[in-house]
């Protein structure tokens, strides 16, 4: 991998130097392990982008629509949501122990770094197809002008291509099979 020649020139000692401003061997294998990550959090972050719809333009959507399936019977707004344990358990258990936090880290900030994503792509669909005030924006207050299908469709769009991004990555990761245990 590119980042195991850099990163083992990390071990070897500068001329004339002592041998304490060398890197351990443990401290780079550990550097590679996150850094072996990096690809799978990148190709990650449409996910991100995609979860954090759920508290946005699906909320809209319900309050705008007609809940009752019969009378005395309501659908609540609020939606099933599922804890998204396996990116938790990847990350975790991908890094060495003492880096633990750092894999817990690099998956939260997926859906941190998705979600401030998700509001550029939204105020950039926003500037690009509601800019001449002569027609309505993908996002109008009015729902029945609003074109959310195609902002829906891109979304689908993107998770097609970060699917592809992610099996790449996935294929060419080096999976860590050593148990994380201390003692």
């Amino acid at each position: 991998m590119p980042e195991s020649v850099f990163l083992n020139e990390a071990l070897l000692a500068p001329n004339n130097s002592r041998e304490k401003e060398t890197c351990r061997h443990s401290e780079v294998e550990e550097a590679k392990a996150v850094l072996r990550l990096v690809p799978i959090w990148a190709a990650s972050l449409v996910y991100g982008i995609v979860f954090a719809q759920g508290p946005t333009f699906f909320t809209k959507q319900a309050v705008t629509m007609d809940r009752n399936i019969f009378p005395g019977f309501d659908i609540p707004a609020a939606s099933l949501q599922t804890l998204p344990v396996t990116g938790i358990e990847f990350f975790y258990g991908q890094v060495p122990n003492d880096l633990r936090s750092m894999g817990l880290a690099l998956y939260l900030s997926i859906l941190g770094v998705g979600s401030f994503l998700s509001g550029f792509l939204i105020s950039l669909i926003e500037k690009v197809c509601g800019k001449d005030g002569q027609r309505d924006s993908w996002f109008s207050n009015n729902l029945n002008k609003a074109h959310l299908d195609y902002f829906y469709w891109l979304l689908s769009g993107l998770s097609v291509v970060g699917l592809a991004l992610f099996i790449c990555s996935a294929k060419s990761y080096i999976y860590n099979l050593k148990v994380n245990t201390r003692g």
